[in-house]
């Protein structure tokens, strides 16, 4: 009895070895796949990498300065003041409110509730038409 006892918890220490092993060697394997992605991830984003310009500027007490990465023309040109964009206006039938909705379904702007119902109705009519 204390024979096969012994004999069965050799059978159990064996495969929980075993396991151990299994689960170390499915490691190991994880790891190297994970370090081949890493690499290849990086080969393609050194590869596609553009030149990015630095710029710094500083201002405390002692001084105010820019510096500029040595392919700029310094000083900068200059440009232009942008204009206002143009208001936009509701697209609904009849209504000249300034926009401040977009539909979901149609993507007319507009300024309402009830211009979202009013284009809605027009949609459908058009959709029925044709």
């Amino acid at each position: 009895m204390l024979a096969k006892k012994a004999i069965k918890t050799q059978k159990r220490w064996e495969q929980t070895q075993e396991k151990r092993e299994e689960d170390k060697k499915i490691t190991v394997d994880h790891l190297l796949k994970k370090q081949d992605s890493k690499v290849g991830k990086n080969s393609r984003l050194k590869s596609s990498k553009k030149e990015i310009y630095m710029f710094s500027y500083v201002n405390n007490r002692d001084m105010v300065g820019l510096s500029v990465p040595a392919s700029y023309s310094f000083p900068m040109e200059v440009q232009g003041e942008r204009g206002v964009p143009a208001a936009r206006l509701c697209g609904a039938p009849g209504c000249r409110n300034p926009r401040r909705y977009s539909c979901s379904r149609t993507g007319v702007s507009l300024c309402s509730l009830q211009c979202y119902k009013v284009n809605l109705a027009a949609h459908k009519m058009l959709q029925e038409a044709a």
